[in-house]
């Protein structure tokens, strides 16, 4: 069951110009939830336990929308250069806690669109300051300018206890490393699986979190999880084992998050047509058990990413076939309001609990 807070389609219109409040969905102590957001079509999210605030990426506007659960509100939209321009998404959320940061991923849609036919145009890092009472954007860098726009379709990222950022691209597998400041950005691991003119470019590595010193990540075209280590100067890809292994429900993977709740133990991998897949690894990823899947349950909806949200966790779904009809006048996306977080909390617990406790 679903739990929302009422508004008309007609007040949500009237709100949808990038930065105005808007309702959003009601608060609850378990269940699922109801975004109420129109053309929010988040592609990713994540928490910030310090300001209790929440970051969705809005795909199809190449924005970040501020969500707050005390008051059920979108308090703001963070914008970036290309906020609006019809050939950018956002899709990567990254929040370092830790050092207060915000990372996003800015890409040229034309990659997802084409599922690799077209890699063309240009990615980005952004990095947001979340230390003080205003969301503030420090620096933006050009990942396509690393490869010469070899590697496109950049759609994730993970930060290390340094405050480096790593970057995911998709089509083919990159990571690109980028300093604290944002002054360096460089090639840290770049597969080299596609043809030179190879077209279509098989999708890789979807998603990416760090783990010690370790970032893990799960890769579309081998339906597996790697493991990289970040203090290589030129790290080598290692399949990390897994015990239970299901290949069926690796279709198409996506995002990839690492409940804090767990300490590091619990890796949840989206595959965009099925669900959640659920892993455990109690040796720091050198090996892994799939324990478990639960099944998305929006019948529309794809599973993109996994969140956090106040100790709970959920599903985050995106709407991708919305983009086949006509967008509303003078706007980027489709007419969609409502949005839906599947409260996954209990089936994950459920199967984790014996290897976490």
């Amino acid at each position: 069951m679903y739990t929302m807070c009422s508004s008309s389609l007609a007040s949500l219109l009237a709100l949808s110009a990038v930065g105005h409040s808007m309702p959003a969905a009601c608060s609850s102590g378990g269940g699922d939830l109801v975004l109420n957001n129109f053309q929010l079509y988040p592609e990713n999210a994540d928490y910030d336990p310090n300001s209790d605030l929440a970051f969705f990426s809005v795909l199809y506007n190449a924005s970040v929308a501020v969500y707050n659960p005390s008051s059920n509100s979108f308090e703001e939209n963070i914008n970036f250069p290309q906020t609006m321009e019809p050939v950018f998404h956002a899709s990567g959320i990254d929040v370092d806690a830790t050092n207060r940061k915000l990372s996003v991923l800015i890409n040229a849609g034309v990659a997802f669109d084409t599922e690799g036919a077209n890699v063309t145009g240009d990615n980005f890092l952004y990095k947001v300051d979340l230390s003080g009472p205003e969301r503030q954007v420090l620096w933006g860098t050009n990942l396509s300018a690393v490869t010469n726009g070899a590697y496109g379709g950049c759609q994730d990222a993970a930060s290390d206890a340094a405050g480096n950022t790593y970057a995911v691209c998709t089509y083919p597998s990159a990571i690109l490393k980028v300093t604290p400041d944002g002054t360096q950005a460089s090639p840290w691991y770049l597969s080299n699986y596609t043809a030179p003119g190879a077209s279509p470019v098989e999708a890789g590595l979807s998603g990416i979190v760090s783990v010690g010193d370790f970032l893990v990540g799960p890769e579309s075209r081998g339906r597996r999880l790697l493991r990289f280590d970040t203090r290589a100067a030129a790290p080598e890809p290692v399949e990390i084992p897994i015990a239970g292994y299901n290949a069926s429900v690796w279709g198409s993977s996506d995002g990839a998050f690492l409940p804090p709740k767990y300490d590091g133990k619990v890796l949840l991998v989206s595959d965009n047509t099925q669900g959640t897949i659920v892993l455990v690894s109690t040796d720091g990823w050198q090996s892994a058990t799939q324990v478990g899947f639960v099944p998305k349950s929006s019948e529309e909806g794809f599973s993109v990413a996994t969140l956090q949200l106040r100790g709970r966790v959920y599903t985050v779904n995106e709407f991708f076939a919305d983009a086949a009809n006509p967008k509303v006048a003078g706007t980027n996306a489709g007419p969609r309001a409502q949005f839906p977080l599947q409260d996954i909390n209990k089936q994950v617990y459920s199967m984790v609990k014996s290897y976490i406790n």
